[in-house]
């Protein structure tokens, strides 16, 4: 039943066929350096509409809340909103829905969570974006040691609007031998860090206050031991 609910949101809000490929991404989870789960996390651009395409899945194991969640978030090149699809299913059965897209300057359609349908009606004042373009506003603002970033993003989970800041530090650090930036950053409520490379790619998380961390890695080490639900997966990517 889980896997029919989520097949037949993804199915309607998959990605573009022949959208061009920009970053595509595993990453382990981990909580109290234990592998909980994984992320594949997919960025693209549709040249036939013009529109930048960012598509999340996350899976945790059975023992983790079995969590299966998933969004596909559209925004023009300008990294204004276009249309929002989020499902989310745990071992709680609570199910959350959200199919929603632009219409004027209000975020427009329908929130279910484990009952009948409820209205979205969110304005979205000009500068807001999908929280997933982060990165791309940083780029799009000159990614650089210093930078501190205050913004209003859509949160996918729940199509909200929240504030958020972003900082990065003084100088560039190491990670597994690669030059980056650390992030802080404050958003939902929530402080974490991470590291960005100089072309914008997340290579790691760490949410304290959650006791995980989140790190891009191979497909192998993303999904070792863990559930791949492939008719989930080839809806929301076509191929993975």
């Amino acid at each position: 039943m889980k896997k029919l609910f989520l097949v037949t949101a993804i199915f309607f809000f998959s990605s573009a066929a022949h959208a061009d490929l920009i970053f595509e991404g595993y990453y382990k989870i981990t909580k109290e350096n234990i592998h909980i789960g994984y992320t594949i996390l997919r960025f693209e651009y549709d040249p036939a509409k013009q529109e930048m395409i960012a598509t999340s899945f996350i899976k945790t194991a059975p023992q983790y809340s079995d969590l299966t969640e998933s969004y596909v978030a559209r925004a023009n090149t300008g990294y204004q909103p276009i249309s929002l699809q989020f499902t989310s299913v745990d071992n709680t059965k609570r199910k959350t829905a959200i199919s929603a897209k632009m219409a004027g300057e209000n975020l427009v359609g329908e929130l279910i969570t484990n009952g009948p349908p409820k209205k979205l009606n969110v304005k979205i004042k000009k500068g807001v974006f999908f929280s997933s373009f982060l990165p791309f506003l940083m780029l799009k603002a000159g990614l650089k040691t210093g930078l501190g970033f205050t913004y209003y993003a859509i949160t996918e989970e729940s199509g909200e609007v929240q504030e958020g800041t972003a900082n990065t530090g003084k100088n560039m650090e190491d990670h597994r031998g690669q030059k980056v930036f650390r992030v802080s950053n404050k958003f939902m409520g929530l402080q974490y860090s991470s590291f960005i490379s100089a072309n914008g790619e997340i290579l790691y998380v760490d949410s304290p206050a959650q006791q995980t961390s989140t790190e891009l890695t191979s497909k192998e080490i993303a999904t070792q031991g863990m559930p791949l639900p492939q008719s989930i997966l080839k809806a929301l990517f076509g191929a993975v």
